[in-house]
């Protein structure tokens, strides 16, 4: 975003008008030596570095050749030395961002050069489409780090851009479960749980769930969930006597969710992702889509 310059201030001023707790104001200013043009409408959208949501503040401009544009974030919270994304939209559509250091203390300036998403599209896609899922609240309301909720943008973008071929998810590492289960299943769910059939590999094995049963209860979901524990080596030894014959995918309603193994996709936990073959209590979920569905701009194939 050649030239568009994007500077901003904290401050006390008394003379904006906002709620009496709002007391702490960022003021930002958009600028261009062309001007806006093509342009009826500016916004931007301010987050903390970990994704949380600070503000908003929209502009509709009577002049074309404006060149400044002035916005203003009121919050109750002190804004602090630290980064900053913002996120810039024209006539609704993301146009660049920023990612604004502010150390200068109040009421002095701070700017940097806004950036188009030519080499950062994931950046686009969270400005786009991602800040506006209810998986996005989920991920904020449950306390998770930016860290973290960088993982599952970046995942997401991949998925919707057709950058991952299948949507067979591997999750792995001490938060499998409620990665899988409350939050992936939770959004190709479209939020309803009776979408999804949740079992584990061990039921299969051991003969408490047949066949034919799994094949009913997958038979109307969207999502379904397999659970891999780990299993002793004697365990699988009777185990396998009990599926002898048995094959992977071997039923024509289930191939395409059960051979997983081909092209799994690695979704980290909130920890750092499991390698260690060795390491203990760490189940193993399989995400897999039954069917093709399109949710959120998400086209699962």
């Amino acid at each position: 975003m050649k030239n568009l310059m994007l500077r901003a201030s904290r401050t006390f001023s008394e003379e904006l008008y906002a709620p009496e707790y709002a007391q702490n104001h960022l003021a930002v200013e958009l600028s261009h030596p062309d001007g806006f043009t093509d342009a009826q409408e500016l916004s931007i959208r301010v987050y903390s570095d970990e994704y949380r949501f600070l503000g908003c503040d929209a502009r509709e401009l009577p002049r074309k050749n404006l060149r400044k544009v002035h916005f203003d974030i009121c919050s109750d919270e002190v804004w602090g030395v630290g980064l900053y994304r913002i996120y810039i939209y024209r006539n609704g559509r993301p146009m660049g961002w920023v990612l604004l250091e502010l150390y200068a203390g109040y009421e002095r300036w701070d700017k940097a050069e806004v950036e188009d998403f030519q080499t950062r599209p994931e950046e686009r896609y969270f400005a786009e489409k991602f800040c506006f899922l209810p998986l996005f609240d989920r991920l904020l309301r449950e306390g998770n780090d930016g860290n973290f909720i960088r993982q599952f943008i970046e995942l997401f973008h991949a998925l919707d851009s057709r950058q991952l071929p299948v949507p067979h998810l591997l999750v792995t590492g001490d938060q499998a479960r409620a990665c899988a289960i409350r939050l992936l299943a939770f959004h190709f769910c479209e939020k309803r749980p009776s979408f999804c059939y949740h079992f584990s590999l061990r039921e299969l094995l051991n003969g408490s769930l047949k066949w034919p049963q799994l094949q009913q209860k997958i038979s109307q979901k969207k999502v379904v969930v397999v659970e891999v524990p780990r299993i002793a080596p004697a365990e699988v030894a009777t185990a396998s006597a009990i599926s002898a014959g048995l094959i992977w995918g071997s039923l024509p309603s289930l191939s395409s969710i059960l051979p997983l193994l081909h092209t799994p996709i690695s979704v980290p936990s909130v920890s750092k992702i499991s390698t260690n073959r060795n390491e203990k209590n760490s189940p193993r979920l399989w995400l897999a889509e039954k069917k093709p569905m399109i949710r959120s701009g998400i086209k699962m194939m």
